[in-house]
């Protein structure tokens, strides 16, 4: 059986999010540029697979807040990039 789910990785960098329905994924990957991210991957907009009550959930500002907080947060601590 197929287990459909959504992964999330959130960096100080941007964040990818794979969701898996029906046995495949889909991907979209952003990167942060100041005041903002920039999708570099994927578009989940187009994917009909994808239901629409899931991308209108995936389509907010929580990864880029999630972002922006580590962001932050890296810079207050003086942590620098690898």
């Amino acid at each position: 059986m197929n287990k459909n789910k959504i992964n999330i990785e959130i960096t100080a960098d941007g964040w990818k999010t794979d969701v898996t329905i029906n046995g495949k994924t889909y991907s979209e990957r952003y990167i942060a540029e100041k005041g903002g991210a920039e999708c570099v991957e994927g578009n989940f907009e187009e994917e009909d697979e994808i239901p629409e009550s899931i991308y209108d959930k995936l389509n907010d500002f929580f990864c880029f807040d999630c972002q922006q907080a580590l962001a932050q947060f890296e810079i207050e601590e003086g942590i620098e990039e690898e």
